[in-house]
């Protein structure tokens, strides 16, 4: 992962953090990805993970001509 996308999370673990997306091939496992080098993976959803609170910037105005 591209350390200038981290530093702009500001304060993050070197650590695994979870996705929001459950593993396709295991419901009981999430994906997760590793913030010092950028694996993507799958653990138990009953592991510990750090997690980040993040929303969805709102769409850009419509503009009507």
């Amino acid at each position: 992962m591209d350390s200038r996308k981290l530093h702009s999370l500001g304060a993050t673990q070197s650590n695994n953090y979870w996705s929001s997306t459950t593993y396709p091939a295991n419901y009981t496992n999430a994906m997760n990805v590793n913030f010092n080098n950028g694996n993507a993976n799958n653990n138990d959803k009953a592991n510990s993970n750090y997690v980040r609170c993040v929303r969805a910037l709102p769409p850009p105005a419509l503009i009507l001509l």
